[in-house]
């Protein structure tokens, strides 16, 4: 998971159009998130990846958990419920 762990870091430069968090804090939060969304990305999977299919399954589970939801009203949000709850427009 260290090459997906990569790319989420990298992608924290884009953090504040995407998620409106600033890149420092997505960085942190890639961090802290990193261990509990390796372990449910690949749960179940075999220990070599030997096919493309595989690994952009797993690769997108991963991502999806470590990356930062939308920031709103000082909520991170990751569904519409969440959005709505929070009062986001």
């Amino acid at each position: 998971m260290l090459l997906w762990k990569d790319t989420a870091l990298k992608a924290c430069s884009n953090a504040p159009q995407e998620f409106d968090v600033s890149p420092d804090k997505c960085k942190e939060g890639v961090e802290t998130r990193s261990q509990l969304c390796s372990s449910s990305a690949g749960e179940g999977a075999a220990e070599t990846i030997s096919d493309d299919a595989s690994a952009k399954r797993i690769g997108k589970s991963y991502m999806s958990c470590v990356m930062p939801g939308i920031m709103c009203n000082g909520v991170e949000v990751r569904t519409e419920a969440e959005a709505r709850a929070a009062n986001c427009s």
